[in-house]
């Protein structure tokens, strides 16, 4: 794509941080490109090919700044309210697995 067509805006609207091209409009928006979550994850909503080079290294720095952003604040808390959150965000087949270990723990001891 070239490069004038293309201009990064990075929004964060509460739940990680919204990347778009404020180039191009799409149903009255800007065009959306990623989201970047809260613990540094990329989801693309387009191919990663889609922005100039200089566009991708920047949402990848902000990527990582997400990333260690997290791993601090998780790093900051107590073992037991890790764990609690760890548990929280698991999916819930994963949940259940971790359901049954306890249970069958608890059933041994």
């Amino acid at each position: 794509m070239a490069t004038q067509n293309f201009k990064l805006f990075l929004g964060c609207l509460g739940n990680g941080v919204t990347v778009c091209n404020s180039a191009v409009m799409e149903n009255g928006d800007f065009k959306m490109v990623a989201h970047i979550s809260v613990e540094g994850k990329i989801t693309w909503y387009v191919s990663e090919d889609y922005p100039p080079a200089d566009a991708l290294a920047s949402i990848r720095a902000c990527a990582e700044q997400e990333r260690v952003k997290h791993q601090a604040w998780l790093d900051s808390l107590s073992p037991a309210a890790r764990r609690e959150y760890e548990l929280e965000h698991l999916p819930l087949p994963e949940f259940l697995q971790e359901l049954r270990k306890a249970r069958e723990a608890k059933e041994g001891a």
